[in-house]
């Protein structure tokens, strides 16, 4: 329905044996891919998806600072300060543990814990999936935690995993305006600066309007004043 809510919690997919076997999804066969109905207590949007979980995972299991450090930065816009240099790595599964387990007690480390309780949170959501995605309740013996809390929209909200998490960012003000600067950055082919915050505002206003969509903040984008018109060049002169 080109809603970006729905990107976030939608449950629909497309998938080839070999793909289905990784969601654990029965009944489909070769290569070609078919419309299924994923099992909406394990799966709901895009941050649920294999593809997303595999790209920001890990060759030996999930990878919660990966993930964490993407949703933060793609979804909620957020800005993460340049890491020390000095930052130990965590714990490896051999040495026991949840991967939440190790990477919070990783995250403590002087040198980490100014820059990890950013997004440390957003990652630990997605431990049901391990590190191409696939669902599990159990992680190195023992059951997972994805639990945890985040401020959005200027509240404290609380979420059980990856899939409340996904209905609260899908439902966001915070995540609409992240996503309308997303836009008009890749329309403008540059970042998004403090003058161009009218029109990135009027973007959010626009989808907030009855029935409208992703189609309708970058309509608003392309008509904009920022899209259409830009500053003199240095020592430009204009004709």
């Amino acid at each position: 329905d080109g809603r970006l809510g729905s990107v976030l919690t939608g449950s629909t997919a497309s998938l080839s044996g070999p793909l289905a076997a990784v969601y654990g999804v029965s009944g489909v066969n070769g290569v070609a891919p078919q419309s299924v109905q994923l099992n909406s207590s394990e799966r709901s949007g895009l941050l649920t998806r294999a593809g997303f979980q595999a790209l920001f995972g890990g060759p030996t299991g999930s990878n919660p600072v990966k993930r964490g450090v993407e949703i933060y930065r793609r979804v909620l816009c957020g800005t993460i300060p340049a890491p020390p240099a000095n930052v130990p790595p965590p714990k490896e599964a051999a040495e026991g543990g949840t991967t939440r387990s190790r990477f919070a007690e990783h995250s403590q480390n002087a040198c980490a814990v100014g820059c990890h309780s950013l997004f440390d949170g957003l990652g630990y959501a997605f431990e049901h999936y391990d590190g191409i995605g696939r669902f599990r309740t159990m992680d190195n013996g023992q059951p997972v935690d994805s639990s945890g809390t985040l401020l959005l929209d200027g509240q404290q909200v609380t979420f059980a995993d990856g899939i409340e998490l996904s209905a609260l960012l899908a439902k966001s003000h915070d995540v609409e305006r992240c996503f309308a600067s997303r836009a008009a950055s890749y329309g403008l082919g540059r970042a998004v600066v403090e003058a161009d915050r009218a029109s990135t505002e009027a973007a959010v206003t626009s989808y907030a309007a009855p029935g409208a969509g992703m189609r309708d903040v970058l309509a608003s984008l392309a008509a904009s004043r920022t899209f259409r018109y830009r500053s003199p060049a240095a020592g430009e002169v204009l004709q």
